[in-house]
C-alpha cells in the first residue's frame, strides 16, 4: 500500500463496467472478465486517515512506516452493513463528499481488501465505485475468490521424466506484460543469477519453458517467478524448470539467457 498523488484510472475496468447491461447474452462472460481485472490486476484508490504525517522523498513519494496507524472509512448499506469504498479512479472518488479539507489516500489491490475484510467481523466486505456501477464483494465472496485466486497462483516446479519426447523452440512474440513482469521479479529475487525463456511442446501441449538459474532456494524462487507472472500467461500454461535439472542444463545449451544478473559468476 502505497501514499498516491497521481492519477489511477483503470481503464480496462472501467470499460468493462460500462458494458454491464448492454448485451445481456454475453453476461456470464463479460462477469468473469470483470472479476479477472478486479482480482489480478486491478488497483483501487480510498479514502484514509494517517495519524502522523506522511514523509515524502524528493518525487512526492511516500513511504507508510510501520508505526503509522490508518483508519478507513466505511460506507453503510440500507441494512446497516459496513463496506469499505473502493475507486477505480479520482473522477470516482471526488464523488463521495465527505467534507475533508486534506484529501488522504491509499492505492489497495483487491489482496488488501480481502485480508482487510477477512481480519474484521465487523466488516460485510468491500464495493467499488459505490455511488455509479456499485460492484460489491460480501465476505463469503472473499472467502471463496482468495481462495481460487490462491489456487490459481499455485507454481509446481516442472519434472520432464527421462525419454519423454519434448520439442523447445522460440515464439514469434512474447505477451509484453508478462515480459514486463518476468524481468521485474528476476530483479527481485537477489538469487537469481538468469533464466532462459522458451516454448515446450510435450505431448501434444504447447506451453511457456522457463529455466531459471539461482543462488538459493529454486523452488523459492521459482514460485516467486510464478506468483509475478501468472496474471499475464493470458491462459497458457508455463512449466517451469530449475537450471539444476539435467534436462534444464540441456536445453539452455548455447542459447542466450532472457535475464543475466550483472556481474553474476
Amino acid at each position: 500500500m502505497i501514499d498516491v498523488n497521481k492519477p489511477l484510472e483503470n481503464p480496462v475496468l472501467k470499460e468493462l463496467f460500462s458494458r454491464i447491461g448492454k448485451n445481456q447474452k454475453s453476461d456470464l462472460e463479460l462477469q468473469n472478465k470483470i472479476l479477472d481485472e478486479i482480482i489480478m490486476r486491478a488497483y483501487f484508490l480510498s479514502y484514509v486517515f494517517f495519524d502522523k504525517p506522511i514523509e515524502t522523498d524528493e518525487t512526492g513519494k511516500g513511504t507508510v512506516k510501520e508505526d503509522l496507524n490508518v483508519s478507513f472509512y466505511m460506507i453503510s448499506s440500507s441494512d446497516g452493513k459496513q463496506f469499505y469504498p473502493a475507486f477505480t479512479d479520482w473522477e470516482e472518488l471526488n464523488k463521495w463528499n465527505i467534507g475533508i479539507d486534506k484529501i488522504q489516500t491509499l492505492i489497495l489491490s483487491f489482496d488488501d481488501y480481502a485480508e482487510m475484510v477477512l481480519l474484521n467481523p465487523d466488516i460485510e466486505g468491500f464495493v467499488i465505485n459505490p455511488f455509479t456501477t456499485s460492484f460489491t464483494f460480501t465476505r463469503e465472496q472473499l472467502k471463496i475468490l482468495k481462495k481460487e485466486k490462491e489456487e490459481r497462483l499455485k507454481v509446481v516446479e516442472t519434472k520432464v521424466e527421462k525419454d519423454t519426447p519434448v520439442m523447445i523452440g522460440e515464439a514469434k512474440e512474447y505477451p509484453e506484460d508478462m515480459l514486463e513482469a518476468l524481468k521485474s521479479a528476476c530483479k527481485l529475487d537477489k538469487n537469481i543469477k538468469r533464466t532462459w525463456l522458451m516454448l515446450m511442446y510435450k505431448e501434444g501441449q504447447e506451453s511457456y519453458l522457463l529455466v531459471v538459474d539461482s543462488m538459493g532456494n529454486e523452488k523459492e524462487s521459482i514460485e516467486f517467478i510464478g506468483r509475478k507472472i501468472t496474471p499475464y500467461l493470458n491462459g497458457k500454461y508455463i512449466d517451469m524448470l530449475s537450471y539444476k535439472d539435467s534436462f534444464g542444463k540441456d536445453v539452455v545449451k548455447d542459447k542466450k539467457p532472457f535475464y543475466e544478473k550483472k556481474n553474476s559468476i
